[in-house]
C-alpha cells in the first residue's frame, strides 16, 4: 500500500509541474485559501464507530501549485467526551494533530483543466504529521495509551464550487489516520509500533467550506495561457517595430530642434524657442529628408528612420524610382562641399541598396554643392533631398 501511495503522489506531483507551463496566476502569492472543517472521529476498531465517535473540529491553510497539484497544512483538534477513543479509561481526551497534506485535484488531473474549476470535484488528501493528546492511560496496550506519534492521514474531499468565481467550496471529508510510528503500552516502556495497522488508527468524517484569496490575474482561480498564432505573432511585432520607428522618429526631430535651438543661441543670442519651418525648392520632395552634422557624410543614427520610410516605399511600388539630391552648408571651399554633396547623396544610396536591398539601377542621385536657398535656417542645408520618380 505504501508503495502505491508513494508512486501515485510522485506521479501527481511530476504531471502538475509539468502541467504548471500554460496557467495564468501562479505566483507565490497566488492562489491561497483558507478552511474551516467540523465532523465526527472516531476508533477504527474495537468500539462502536457511531456510538463511540467524538467531535473534532479543524482549520486548513493551502496553496495550489498548479490545477492538479496543492499543498496545505492541517490543524485537527478531537475533544473526547465519551470512553474508548483514545483512552479506554479517561473521558473528554483532548488531542492535537498539525499535519501537511499533498493534495491532488483528481477531476483536473484525469479530466483536464478547462480555465475554470468544475462545479463537482474530487480531491485526495496524503499527508504526514503528529499526534499529542492528554491520555494518561497507564496499562492499556490499545491506541488510547499512544500520547505522541507520527500520523499518516488519507482523505478524500468531495467538493462543490460556487460563488461568483468559484471563490467558495463546501466539502465533505472522509478521512483514516494511522498511528506510523510512537510509543504503546501504558509500562512506557518506549516500545515502538510501525506501519499501517488498523488498531492503531482512527476514522473521520467532515464536512468544511474554503476560500480561495485572488490571485495576480484578479481571479480566484488558474486563468488558462493560449500560445499566439504566428500571424497574431507576426501582427504584434508589426505593431512594435511601428512604434519603435514612430520613437526613433521623434527622438530625431527633437535631437534637431535642439540642434537648431543651440545654433541659434550662439548666432543670434536668441533664448526665446524657434519654431522649425521647412521651405522646399521649386521641385517638392516627397520623401522625408536625411539630415547631416557639419562636415560629415555618414547618417546619424535618428536619421535612418527617414531612409526607412523610402525603402519600405519602394518595396511597395516596384514602379517607382527614387531621385536623391544630397547639398552641403555654405561653410568651407566650394570644391570641398560639391565632395561633401556628392557623398551625401551616395550614402543614402549605398543604405538603400546595401540594407534594403533595393536595385541600383531605380536610385538616382547626385550632388549638388553648398546652398542656403533651401532652409532659412543653414543648418538645415546639410540634407540629402528624396524625389519619388515614377520609371
Amino acid at each position: 500500500m505504501k508503495k502505491l501511495i508513494s508512486i501515485f503522489l510522485l506521479l501527481s506531483i511530476s504531471y502538475g509541474a509539468s502541467a504548471q507551463v500554460g496557467y495564468g496566476g501562479n505566483k507565490i502569492t497566488d492562489n491561497w485559501y483558507v478552511g474551516l472543517y467540523s465532523g465526527f472521529a472516531s476508533q477504527s476498531t474495537h468500539t462502536a464507530i457511531l456510538k463511540r465517535s467524538n467531535v473534532d473540529y479543524g482549520f486548513r491553510v493551502g496553496r495550489w501549485e498548479t490545477p492538479m497539484i496543492g499543498f496545505a497544512i492541517d490543524v485537527n483538534l478531537v475533544f473526547s467526551d465519551s470512553k474508548g477513543y483514545f483512552d479506554a479509561q479517561e473521558e473528554k481526551l483532548t488531542s492535537f494533530m498539525p499535519t501537511l497534506f499533498i493534495q491532488t485535484n483528481l477531476t483536473n488531473l484525469f479530466g483536464g483543466y478547462k480555465g475554470a474549476p468544475r462545479k463537482f470535484e474530487i480531491i485526495s488528501n496524503f499527508g504526514l504529521g503528529y499526534m499529542h493528546s492528554t491520555s494518561s492511560a497507564e496499562d492499556d496496550l490499545s491506541i488510547g495509551s499512544i500520547t505522541n506519534a507520527i500520523t499518516q492521514e488519507i482523505a478524500l474531499d468531495f467538493v462543490y464550487n460556487f460563488g461568483k468565481n468559484y471563490e467558495w467550496q463546501v466539502f465533505l471529508e472522509p478521512k483514516i489516520a494511522y498511528f506510523i510510528a510512537g510509543a504503546k503500552g501504558g509500562d512506557n516502556t518506549g516500545r515502538q509500533t510501525c506501519g499501517y495497522d488498523l488498531n492503531y488508527s482512527f476514522l473521520s468524517l467532515n464536512l468544511g467550506i474554503n476560500y480561495k484569496f485572488k490571485n495576480s490575474t484578479k481571479r480566484h482561480n488558474f486563468t488558462l495561457l493560449t500560445p499566439c498564432t504566428n500571424e497574431e505573432e507576426e501582427a504584434l511585432n508589426a505593431e512594435i517595430n511601428a512604434l519603435r520607428g514612430r520613437l526613433a522618429e521623434v527622438e530625431g526631430l527633437q535631437e534637431e530642434i535642439d540642434m537648431l535651438r543651440q545654433s541659434i543661441r550662439e548666432k543670434d543670442n536668441i533664448t526665446t524657442p524657434v519654431q522649425k519651418e521647412y521651405i522646399v525648392s521649386t521641385k517638392n520632395p516627397n520623401l522625408p529628408a536625411v539630415f547631416f552634422k557639419v562636415g560629415s557624410s555618414e547618417i546619424p543614427p535618428a536619421q535612418m528612420q527617414n531612409v526607412a520610410i523610402a525603402a519600405e516605399i519602394l518595396k511597395n511600388h516596384p514602379e517607382m524610382k527614387l531621385e536623391i539630391k544630397g547639398y552641403a552648408s555654405p561653410e568651407g571651399n566650394s570644391d570641398g562641399n560639391n565632395i561633401l554633396s556628392q557623398k551625401r547623396a551616395e550614402a543614402v544610396k549605398n543604405i538603400l541598396v546595401n540594407k534594403y536591398h533595393i536595385r541600383s539601377s531605380r536610385i538616382l542621385f547626385e550632388g549638388c554643392g553648398a546652398t542656403d536657398k533651401l532652409f532659412p535656417i543653414y543648418e538645415f542645408n546639410r540634407v540629402s533631398m528624396l524625389y519619388l520618380i515614377e520609371e
